[in-house]
């Protein structure tokens, strides 16, 4: 438990909303975009990347308009750009997740 404190808490200070929203589209790529009604819509997103709401729609908006996504219906979206997302979520790879093979690590890869 520690291990997983001390890593979101890393997460949370050294990389920027972007990275972090980013990093979390990437790892449910399949559940966040669907020209259908996506698994995880974006009302999702902030409580999953820890951040306000209303920071999630700045993102998303500054992504759309550099055609990295696109928003589809009232909460899907589409993928235009996966390098450009990639690029974003490269600060997270400073943090990796705690080795499972160690006695009490997290192993969950949640950000």
């Amino acid at each position: 438990a520690i291990q997983a404190l001390n890593r979101l808490t890393k997460l949370r200070t050294f990389t920027t909303a972007a990275s972090r929203l980013a990093g979390l589209l990437l790892q449910y790529e399949a559940f966040c975009f669907s020209k259908e009604a996506p698994l995880l819509s974006r009302r999702h997103f902030a409580p999953m990347a820890g951040v306000t709401p209303q920071m999630v729609t700045r993102i998303l908006r500054t992504w759309e308009a550099a055609a990295v996504i696109r928003r589809v219906g009232g909460s899907g979206l589409e993928l235009l750009d996966r390098s450009a997302l990639e690029a974003e979520a490269a600060p997270l790879s400073e943090f990796p997740v705690p080795d499972p093979t160690i006695p009490g690590a997290w192993t969950d890869p949640v950000l």
